[in-house]
Parts: C-alpha cells; sequence; structure tokens
C-alpha cells in the first residue's frame, strides 16, 4: 500500500497519498469533492466508498483534475496503474 497522510479540520478534510499498483484506502468523510488531483505521470483509478474494481471506480489521467462534485462519502480509494503516483483531494463536511 502507498503512503498517506490526512489532516482533518472542523469542516474540511483532506488526504495527500502515494497511489501504488496495489489498492490503498483512505477515511475521507465529506459531503461535497471540492478537488481530487493526479500530480503523476501515470493514471490512477478512483472509487468513493468502495475498491477500485467495483462498480463506479474513475480513471484520473496523469495531470488531471475532477473538482466541484456534490457527493457524500466515508472513504477513498486509489491505485495507480503503474509505477507511483501522488494524489490530493479536499472535501468539505
Amino acid at each position: 500500500m502507498g503512503s498517506a497522510t490526512q489532516i482533518t479540520k472542523e469542516r474540511r478534510q483532506s488526504v495527500e497519498a502515494t497511489a501504488t499498483t496495489v489498492e490503498g484506502s483512505q477515511p475521507f468523510i465529506v459531503k461535497r469533492l471540492i478537488f481530487v488531483a493526479n500530480d503523476g505521470t501515470s493514471d490512477v483509478i478512483l472509487n468513493f466508498d468502495g475498491a477500485t474494481d467495483d462498480e463506479g471506480a474513475i480513471t484520473l489521467k496523469a495531470g488531471e483534475v475532477l473538482s466541484d462534485v456534490e457527493l457524500s462519502c466515508a472513504s477513498l480509494s486509489y491505485k495507480a496503474v503503474s509505477g507511483s503516483v501522488p494524489i490530493r483531494a479536499w472535501g468539505a463536511k
């Protein structure tokens, strides 16, 4: 599993992680996704409240950002297609 850092504030939550080819997961309790960013050079598979091979998983291309999405979730799962991929996520509670 990749390394991760989680920072929780009163009204927001962020996750910084390094996705590897082994699925990782972090608590991510939010009602609105402000953004999730793929800061790497390889694609990363993400899912909210599910495994990366479950229905509803998305692929975030290298350098891509997904932002301003209304969703309620408790966890963020991630897996790099290859290598190590730094990701960041920020949400509002």
